[in-house]
């Protein structure tokens, strides 16, 4: 019979990440006590909120319920592009990952903070979005004139 791990899981996945139980419960629509039953075992999630729970990690469905270390799975399972420059990514330190794809299909990884930068940006109104990309013109542009000041 096979040993389940899944609230051991999402709770190394939730603190390697940096996620609060009460962000996870926002994003998956559920109460905070539902997901601290998660973690601590008191209860079994339904089918689709097992889904919603891999999906939001990057991990398989096997991979969260059924490892358990779920970054040396989730490691052993990855391609890693060639040519990668050295400490772009460290894959051991890694559980699920976050990744955005460009245009020409390259992959950016993202850890959990930037994940959520990201999400908070989706959510935000177009004028909201608008207002951060001219900030982060401004700031870069105002950072490399520091930088040419001090030379």
């Amino acid at each position: 019979m096979a040993t389940y791990h899944l609230a051991e899981n999402l709770l190394r996945l939730r603190t390697f990440y940096g996620y609060t139980q009460k962000y996870i419960s926002q994003q998956l629509h559920i109460s905070r006590q539902s997901y601290s039953n998660y973690e601590r075992g008191t209860r079994f999630p339904d089918l689709d909120t097992v889904v919603q729970l891999a999906e939001f990690y990057n991990i398989s469905l096997d991979c969260l319920i059924l490892s358990d270390d779920p970054a040396r799975d989730q490691i052993q399972s990855l391609s890693h592009p060639s040519g990668q420059r050295p400490g772009a990514f460290e894959p051991s330190a890694t559980y699920g990952r976050h990744m955005a794809v460009t245009p020409v299909g390259s992959r950016l990884f993202l850890d959990g903070p930037e994940t959520k930068m990201h999400i908070t940006y989706k959510e935000l109104s177009s004028l909201g979005q608008l207002e951060v990309r001219e900030y982060i013109r401004f700031k870069k542009q105002w950072e490399q004139t520091q930088k040419k000041d001090s030379l």
